[in-house]
């Protein structure tokens, strides 16, 4: 089942609404399964190119279908293979932490990828969109 624009659009909330309570300005966003832009925000005060870190986080963990921070840790510092898939993707594959996969069932349908805050403090935003997607009644709470 694909993310619908209403859907993503929650999550984008929720994640805002997670990154005030911890009085952080953060860069959110979803993607499909294929690590295209459904819905993004840029919160007042993020930093310029947290946007684009966001898409490139969320990309990585749709195509990957795990945490941008496995892939981190998979492949360490310049490391070739994460260098060759942002350039091959225009700049659209960041692993580090902050993005998580999108998971309906068994399949990957997307990303959310957060950039702007401290690595964990990015992730903790990711996991509240996603916690989001639930509350919206798209998918069952684990």
């Amino acid at each position: 089942m694909a993310l619908s624009l209403r859907v993503a659009q929650g999550m984008v909330q929720a994640g805002v609404a997670a990154a005030e309570g911890q009085g952080i300005q953060v860069s959110i966003v979803i993607v499909d399964a294929g690590g295209y832009l459904i819905a993004a925000a840029r919160m007042d005060q993020t930093p310029l190119l947290a946007p684009d870190i966001a898409l490139g986080k969320a990309a990585a963990a749709a195509l990957f279908r795990c945490p941008s921070a496995e892939l981190a840790q998979r492949w360490g510092p310049g490391a070739p293979i994460p260098a060759a898939m942002s350039i091959r993707m225009g700049g659209r594959f960041v692993a580090s932490q902050g993005g998580l996969p999108i998971i309906d069932g068994a399949e990957c349908v997307g990303g959310v990828g957060v950039s702007g805050a401290a690595p964990a403090q990015d992730e903790e935003v990711a996991q509240a969109a996603i916690e989001g997607r639930a509350a919206e009644g798209s998918v069952p709470r684990p």
